[in-house]
Formats: structure tokens, sequence, C-alpha cells
């Protein structure tokens, strides 16, 4: 019985996060938008190595 009771206590203490809900969600939308800039700037990288070997491919 004993057992039983430590187990519902850990598993409660595990679902409790350190961070709040609205922090957490912050927490993942910049990790969001950071993954997006990052892609959007390799995007545009390649862009302008494209555009400068080929310069009259764009014109």
């Amino acid at each position: 019985v004993r057992n039983i009771i430590g187990r519902k206590k850990e598993k409660k203490r595990k679902k409790k996060s350190i961070w709040p809900p609205a922090l957490h969600s912050l927490l993942l939308f910049s990790r969001f938008f950071v993954f997006c800039l990052n892609c959007g700037v390799k995007a545009f990288i390649i862009l302008l190595f494209v555009l400068g070997k080929y310069p009259n491919a764009h014109a």
C-alpha cells in the first residue's frame, strides 16, 4: 500500500514542470521562431549565392 501511495506522489511531481504553461508555450514558440529564422537565413544565403553565381539568369 505504501508503494502505491509513493508512486502516485512521484507521478504528480513529474507532471508538475518547472515552467508554467504560458512560459513553456513561449519557450516552444521562441524555439520554433529561431528554427524558422535559421531556415530563412540559409535560404537567403543560398539565394544570394545563386544570384551571385548566375547574375545573367536573374536579369
